[in-house]
């Protein structure tokens, strides 16, 4: 899932962006993006709908424009793109090559959800309940 996010926390309108590819969890509730999980938190953050558990950062999230369009408020600044995600961008805003606020930079790491159910659930998928 193709989604747009800027970091929030620390920033006004100019935080660091990407436009990279998601996993969303079973309930919708949270992405994993680049190694962290973002958790939704509708309307209750201060400048973001999303936040890292882990560092408190809050992030906003959503989904790409077709106009381009993508940073809230009307912010400026670099986004950078992954590499893989370059063909559906352009596809999803009808371009035919990137716009010069966007650069593309190499696949962020992929993440893995398991390992945060093990952190949010306080033991690991494979543990035997005890007797």
């Amino acid at each position: 899932m193709l989604r747009y996010l800027e970091l929030k926390s620390g920033y006004d309108e100019d935080g660091p962006a990407w436009i990279a590819r998601v996993v969303a969890s079973r309930s919708g509730r949270a992405i994993y993006f680049a190694g962290r999980m973002l958790r939704a938190i509708g309307g209750r953050g201060v400048t973001g709908n999303h936040i890292d558990p882990v560092s408190g950062e809050e992030f906003w999230v959503s989904g790409v424009k077709k106009d381009g369009r993508d940073r809230r408020g009307g912010g400026g600044g670099l986004v950078w793109i992954e590499a893989s995600a370059v063909d559906e961008y352009l596809r999803l805003t009808a371009a035919t090559r990137l716009p010069r606020h966007l650069r593309m930079i190499p696949d962020l790491a992929r993440p893995d959800p398991d390992r945060f159910v093990v952190a949010e659930n306080g033991k690991a998928l494979d543990d035997e309940p005890s007797s």
